[in-house]
């Protein structure tokens, strides 16, 4: 049941990523976004929502009757369910300083072929500056010695150190698709050696690193043993989150229109990924390979397979839910989003999911706590 608590903990940011695509274009233009006017949000509620009462119960299911709870609440976490290793701590350390990476400027030495080279430059032809041929100062990464400007353009900078402007002079290709009225013209480019990119260089864990970049935390140690107590956690969660899950008992058949729809919720969600992936050229053949399925059909057996799963969860902590007689409030929807999605308008999430998607999300989410939190670790 692990994969399933994953997915209902990343809901929110499902929310934040599917709410900013449909901001930066989903239901206005670029020029609206550009100018910062109201985005109108689009209302999918029918999709999410629809099986589901506004308090984020199951329609038309009688929990009694689908399930019986065993032990779940006072659950006993084993030592060794929960500990942790100096090698996972590490892990996460290092994981936290890789997003604070950045590559090597190199600027002490000639380009050669095959580096990685930042550069500026401004185009021109008999002396005219010309659309699309300058850089604007923003930098452009391009690849020395290779093919992938005109003519012989990134051949011309190896040799040439950063710090230097040269002269860059080649023959637009006749025809020229992209600008048929420079086609067959010489040109030259300006063009600035900015910097050789060279490794990616990680900071190293200090105490002055930590403070400056890792607030609340003023040591090194601090962080490590934070890390160390939310791994720990994290796993005493995970075991009675799953043990809850493994001493219930489920009788009769799953309600079907339940997992219809969460099925389509899966699809949907998969063909948005899918159509991500088509934007940069991978068409859905190569996606499907990719994932590791066979086959479509094995792809969407596979689907199937995680919605029941996703719903027997569903069905277990609604259950518990019941039993502790647990109800959605504005408020707890507002200390929801505040502590998972900061950034998302609950309102705006409710507009696009539902209430009734988002009221689930906080219920299940309250009886998981409900579980976790009165759990006894040996």
């Amino acid at each position: 049941m692990k994969k399933t608590l994953i997915r209902l903990g990343c809901l929110c940011i499902c929310l934040a990523m599917t709410l900013s695509m449909v901001a930066c274009g989903g239901s206005a233009s670029s020029d609206e976004a550009a100018s910062g006017s109201e985005v109108a949000i689009e209302d999918n509620s029918e999709l999410y929502s629809s099986h589901l009462e506004e308090s984020g119960l199951m329609k038309d299911v009688n929990i009694s009757e689908l399930v019986t709870l065993g032990e779940y609440k006072g659950l006993t976490v084993p030592a060794e369910s929960w500990a942790v290793t100096e090698d996972e701590v590490t892990a996460d350390v290092d994981y936290i300083l890789s997003q604070y990476g950045s590559y090597e400027q190199i600027t002490d030495r000639a380009v050669a072929d095959g580096d990685y080279v930042n550069i500026d430059y401004v185009g021109s032809v008999d002396g005219e500056e010309f659309s699309g041929g300058n850089t604007n100062g923003a930098g452009t990464m391009v690849t020395a010695g290779s093919t992938e400007y005109i003519d012989d353009f990134l051949t011309q900078i190896i040799g040439h150190k950063p710090g230097e402007t040269i002269d860059v002079e080649v023959t637009f290709p006749e025809p020229y698709e992209n600008n048929p009225d420079l086609a067959g013209k010489d040109a030259v480019f300006v063009t600035t050696i900015n910097y050789i990119q060279g490794d990616w260089i990680v900071p190293e864990l200090t105490d002055d690193f930590v403070k400056e970049n890792l607030t609340p935390y003023e040591s090194a140690q601090e962080l490590k043993d934070a890390i160390r107590t939310s791994l720990e956690d994290t796993k005493a969660e995970n075991y009675v989150l799953n043990a809850a899950f493994e001493n219930a008992t489920f009788n009769g058949e799953l309600p079907q229109a339940q997992l219809d729809a969460l099925i389509a919720m899966d699809t949907e969600y998969l063909e948005m990924e899918i159509a991500q992936y088509v934007m940069y050229g991978i068409d859905r053949d190569t996606y499907i390979q990719m994932s590791g399925y066979a086959s479509e059909e094995a792809m969407m057996e596979a689907i199937a397979a995680n919605s029941e799963l996703n719903l027997k969860t569903q069905l277990v902590f609604q259950a518990v839910a019941e039993a502790e007689g647990i109800e959605v409030t504005d408020e707890a929807i507002e200390n929801y989003f505040t502590e998972f999605a900061p950034t998302v308008d609950p309102a705006e999430a409710e507009t696009y999911y539902g209430r009734g998607y988002v009221a689930q999300a906080v219920l299940m989410n309250l009886s998981m706590d409900l579980v976790a939190e009165s759990a006894v670790r040996e």
